[in-house]
């Protein structure tokens, strides 16, 4: 979904020689032998103008996958009825496709203009699983580019939904574009409240003069109609009006409706700033986070946001591209200071090395953003990303310990090397609970079965975490006490976090499906479904 159109990107680095002589063991379950191959188009920017799949899979918590796609065809004066469309194919959890979803498992949106270009960079699902699409417009052909800021949105059985916006589509154009100087708009995530309001991020950047850009990180709140929700920021805007160029990558809800805004903010031309900023349900800076609602975490060089992980204790980790030097992370308090706990300052950067490969990253190859990192039923975290050798893509995996550190344990030195096709883009990773993991890969999926082992205090019994009653209307009682207790709503994003208690109450929420992930003490955790009737 979320690259971000900034030079700082690379990641893997160079290393001595070394042998990859093991292998992870394909499911011999899902697909054919463990894969499925999509046929769809692996996109070449150059080429064909972002035609294809996009870099934005979504692994939905069935574990069945959407991917969505453009297809974008060639305009010429003997070809004008050529319709630029958005697809999404839909895989179930074995790997065959849904048939009961779109036409033969694909929704198709066919746009109305034959030169509109639609990409999309995040997907996300509604509790009543209607899925919403967010991205960047523009039309083909035109002088010069005036990017837009694009959202829809399809029924669950993907037709599309002519309730949201105008026949499924909004489209902002907050910036307009009439030369060829720099403009670009997009967003890149979006997430649903409890009261069915949709918050779209991204960013709004201009030419400023002299060579140089400016932009503005934005957030927009959408009333379930698909109008602008003007109770929220400024008639429906939240913006960061701070001298720099600074983008929103990642939107997550936080307790009683409020946002936590992963992004980064460029301080000068040699440094950029991983940017965690907090608003209210309003669309108002919460000044009780970080500096006057804002935790800048300065890690030196360029990084750039990649994605947030809630953790038990009410804290958090940001997790980074740094350049140079890998993966950076960040531990944050839930005030926005850093914790110092974690690795003596609260900050670790972890350098995976590829042996003979060097790094592949940008916008034209797919890079690293959120859906490149997941974490393990363990709670040790896995990479993905794409290397070169010669001329050929390769893709890796890498396992990371709890505390962000490399995992030697795992493969040969911590990381998987895939070196059996000639043009492997890694695009998007997924655990399951049972430790069976997906990559997408180009345009084909594989699943793992062996890189998760849970232990006997990571299993979901019923008789130590049961929940009742489940459905309910209202509170949902715990057997026993739990430590911890996380809320997330039914796209896996955070919702509210409790501690010591044996009740929830989900009376405020919408009817739906939840769940709740369950912390012991003792290292036990388990996740449950219930549903809100």
């Amino acid at each position: 979904m979320k690259s971000i159109n900034f030079p700082f990107f690379l990641f893997f680095l160079i290393a001595s020689t070394n042998t990859f002589a093991q292998q992870l063991v394909l499911d011999a379950n899902y697909g054919i032998n463990g894969t499925v191959s999509s046929g769809l188009q692996s996109y070449d920017t150059y080429a064909s103008d972002y035609a294809g799949i996009a870099n934005s899979p979504y692994f939905m918590p069935d574990n069945s996958i959407l991917l969505p796609y453009s297809l974008l065809p060639y305009y010429s004066a003997t070809s004008q009825n050529l319709a630029p469309t958005i697809g999404i194919r839909k895989y179930l959890e074995d790997g065959s496709i849904d048939s009961t979803f779109g036409t033969n498992g694909s929704a198709l949106i066919t746009a109305t203009f034959h030169a509109a270009r639609y990409q999309v960079y995040g997907v996300t699902i509604q509790n009543d699983g209607k899925i919403i699409l967010v991205g960047r417009y523009y039309r083909y052909g035109a002088n010069g580019r005036d990017y837009q800021m694009f959202i829809c949105r399809v029924n669950a059985n993907g037709t599309k939904d002519a309730t949201f916006g105008n026949s499924g589509f909004v489209q902002l154009n907050t910036y307009i574009e009439n030369g060829f100087d720099t403009n670009d708009e997009r967003f890149v995530d979006a997430t649903v409240d409890s009261e069915g309001r949709i918050i779209a991020v991204g960013y709004s950047l201009w030419y400023a003069g002299s060579g140089l850009n400016d932009s503005n990180a934005t957030a927009v709140r959408f009333l379930s109609n698909g109008t602008i929700d003007s109770t929220f920021g400024n008639e429906g805007f939240f913006k960061l009006n701070i001298p720099s160029t600074d983008v929103f990558s990642n939107v997550y809800l936080s307790a009683n409706n409020s946002l936590l805004l992963l992004g980064s903010t460029n301080v000068s031309s040699t440094q950029t700033d991983l940017l965690v900023t907090k608003i209210d349900s309003n669309g108002v800076l919460d000044t009780t986070f970080g500096s006057n609602g804002m935790a800048q975490i300065n890690i030196g060089a360029h990084n750039s946001a990649v994605k947030l992980f809630f953790q038990p204790d009410n804290k958090m980790m940001v997790v980074g591209l740094k350049i140079p030097g890998g993966l950076s992370f960040a531990k944050l308090n839930s005030n926005g200071t850093l914790d110092t706990s974690f690795s003596n300052d609260g900050i670790n950067i972890t350098a995976i090395a590829v042996p003979n490969n060097y790094p592949v990253g940008s916008e034209s190859y797919p890079g690293i953003n959120s859906d490149h990192i997941a974490l393990l039923p363990d709670n040790k975290f896995i990479v993905t990303s794409t290397v070169r050798f010669v001329n050929s893509y390769n893709y890796v995996i890498a396992r990371l310990n709890e505390d962000t550190t490399l995992d030697t344990s795992f493969m040969t030195n911590g990381i998987y090397l895939n070196n059996i096709n000639a043009f492997d883009w890694s695009r998007g990773i997924h655990s399951q609970a049972d430790g069976k993991v997906s990559v997408l890969v180009g345009s084909t999926l594989f699943k793992y079965d062996n890189f998760s082992v849970l232990g006997v205090n990571n299993i979901n019994k019923k008789e130590s975490n049961q929940l009742y009653p489940n459905p309910s209307s209202g509170v949902i009682y715990s057997k026993d006490l739990m430590e911890t207790a996380v809320l997330y709503d039914f796209t896996g994003k955070t919702l509210a976090a409790f501690k010591n208690v044996n009740e929830i109450d989900l009376e405020s929420y919408a009817t739906g499906i939840y769940l709740i992930e369950i912390f012991n003490n003792n290292g036990g955790r388990a996740v449950i479904r219930v549903v809100k009737k």
